[in-house]
């Protein structure tokens, strides 16, 4: 029974593994957009995989996604 039992724990762990894994591979980029609205930035990184956007300055659109 000890047997069986451990291989869900195992499996478990391993998921969690892989899903911090994807947490901190998260990759930056910066693209110019004049009079940058958080709307418009947001809807821009959302073509990225898990795509977070993000005005860092007037003119700039900060994007975090997934590498």
């Amino acid at each position: 029974m000890k047997a069986s039992s451990a291989v869900p724990v195992f499996f478990v762990l391993l998921l969690l593994f892989s899903v911090s894994g994807q947490v901190a591979a998260k990759c930056k980029k910066h693209e110019p957009m004049p009079n940058c609205e958080e709307d418009s930035c947001q809807s821009f990184c959302n073509d990225r995989p898990e795509g977070r956007g993000s005005c860092s300055d007037p003119n700039t659109c900060r994007c975090e996604f997934l590498c």
